[in-house]
């Protein structure tokens, strides 16, 4: 794929930024291959489930966490409250949305 698209060059602006965080990682791995003793703590993909331990401990930590019981406020939470305000959208508009749509679904 990369021959097909070589006659495409990036703005002079876009060549003027620093080098991107995974870049600069993959450099560093280059020093790896010639033989420093680097450690890589960049976040990765995991390469396997998480353990069954830490899966359980956060669960459980969960579910004593009283927050995470019950219904949320009806005009929804603050986080809720403050994403729909960015899109431009009102509270009054998404409940009267979610009250239509659960209207139809009985």
């Amino acid at each position: 794929m990369k021959d097909e698209i070589d006659w495409i060059s990036p703005a002079q602006r876009i060549q003027s930024l620093p080098l991107h965080v995974f870049a600069r990682l993959m450099n560093l791995k280059h020093g790896r291959e010639q033989g420093l003793d680097l450690d890589d703590l960049g976040m990765g993909n995991p390469d396997g489930a998480t353990p069954q331990p830490v899966a359980e401990a956060a669960i459980a930590k969960a579910l004593q966490n009283p927050a995470n019981h019950g219904y949320p406020p009806l005009e929804g939470t603050a986080n809720f409250r403050r994403a729909i305000k960015q899109v431009g959208i009102s509270a009054a508009t998404v409940l009267t949305s979610m009250r239509i749509a659960e209207a139809h679904c009985h």
